[in-house]
């Protein structure tokens, strides 16, 4: 099922009502006149400029169909641009100007798993939940104060790794990208995943390949030394320019007529890349655990609620954002039920007890990683219409147990 199917012929007039109206999420009681701020920190200006947008427009959708308010509060969202470069000036100015705000209840956004080592140890000392709603990592000290709206960016080629394995057909190239210790979780966990399914490595000392870091990286010489080790496969871990830039040259060396698959974590299609990558990305499968087409309630009034907003149907940080915004709504709306004071060491406690409801991507619950635990699956790039979309073709497991 497409995009464009999901959108056809669903009549959701009550969206559409809360959309002009606006409603409250504490069922029309009257509510504090103070307003509670949110921080959003993201890459709004540089070349993933897009997800940071789409992350913040699924959070503002959320707070516009809850008359914006998180809990019956109303909210402020402070906002920050990190820039492309979470090392860079910019970057550390940015999350610095927004820990100054010190009477911040919770912050979100995040376009890169950097930010959130960057990130971690301040948060923890302020008692200020961190919901990140895209980048997410396990490789912190202390993941007290750290939650995760998405996924761990090293669910996605867990949930591959299997699959692969038994449908490559032969030996496999992975071609990683070094995130400095997050590239463990990227790259090694699909190597572990793989292996142990049986799954045998293309590259030439039998370890991941590495591209660095950079805009300007080439990954020609990868994709060539992959075709010259007889892979059948090259699973790959990219995103941003980097991305667009592994596809087309994917398809210059037209490795997809010499049955050369490529299989990747979402990332590589994601967003407004699969727009840059153009017709050159079909046919690549990846996993994640959500695509615009899954087949419940919830996702299906997210759909129709976003492509009235924003002429165009959501995208996976937009989804994302949405879920943040939703985190929060519960938590605050546990912690003011139980009349505790509202502060970020309460607002903490809580989402550690949630249970998430009502979900584009189903209910689901916190691991002990501070994860979703969730279903994945795998999606190909194939023409919707006139239109490119990760469509769904397999169900992968579930990850997080």
């Amino acid at each position: 099922m497409g995009v464009r199917r999901v959108l056809t012929g669903l009549a959701v007039p009550g969206v559409l009502l809360l959309l002009a109206a606006g409603c409250t999420s504490d069922g029309g009681k009257s509510v504090s006149a103070a307003p509670i701020r949110i921080g959003f920190i993201a890459d709004m200006s540089g070349n993933q400029k897009g997800i940071g947008r789409s992350m913040r427009d699924g959070l503002d959708l959320y707070l516009k169909l809850h008359g914006g308010r998180l809990g019956g509060r109303r909210v402020q969202v402070v906002q920050r641009d990190a820039g492309d470069d979470p090392t860079s000036t910019k970057a550390a100015k940015a999350e610095q100007s927004l820990l100054n705000q010190r009477d911040l209840l919770a912050i979100t956004g995040i376009s890169d798993v950097r930010t959130v080592l960057a990130m971690q140890k301040p948060v923890t000392e302020r008692k200020l939940p961190l919901v990140s709603t895209l980048a997410c990592t396990d490789q912190v000290p202390d993941l007290t104060y750290l939650w995760c709206a998405s996924n761990l960016t090293s669910d996605p080629p867990e949930a591959l790794g299997a699959y692969v394995a038994k449908h490559a057909g032969g030996r496999v190239y992975v071609l990683g990208t070094d995130l400095g210790p997050a590239k463990g979780d990227t790259t090694q966990t699909f190597v572990r995943t793989f292996k142990a399914a049986g799954g045998k490595l293309a590259n030439p000392d039998g370890q991941p390949t590495y591209a660095p870091y950079s805009d300007k990286a080439s990954y020609r010489s990868y994709l060539t030394e992959a075709q010259q080790n007889g892979a059948k496969a090259i699973y790959v871990w990219a995103t941003g320019m980097q991305a667009v830039q592994f596809v087309k040259e994917y398809q210059k060396l037209d490795l997809k007529s010499q049955g050369i698959k490529v299989y990747a974590s979402g990332p590589l299609t994601c967003c407004d890349l699969l727009q840059v990558e153009g017709s050159a990305a079909l046919g690549i499968y990846s996993s994640l655990d959500y695509t615009p087409t899954l087949d419940n309630d919830a996702n299906r009034e997210f759909v129709v609620a976003y492509q009235h907003a924003y002429g165009t149907a959501p995208n996976e940080p937009a989804a994302y954002g949405y879920s943040a915004a939703s985190i929060l709504d519960q938590a605050i709306s546990s912690v003011t039920a139980d009349g505790r004071a509202l502060t970020g060491k309460a607002v903490n406690t809580a989402i550690a007890n949630l249970g998430i409801q009502n979900d584009p991507r189903g209910s689901w619950q916190f691991s002990k990683k501070h994860a979703p635990v969730q279903k994945f699956y795998l999606r190909q790039v194939r023409m919707d219409g006139s239109v490119l979309s990760n469509v769904l073709v397999n169900e992968l497991p579930t990850i997080g147990e």
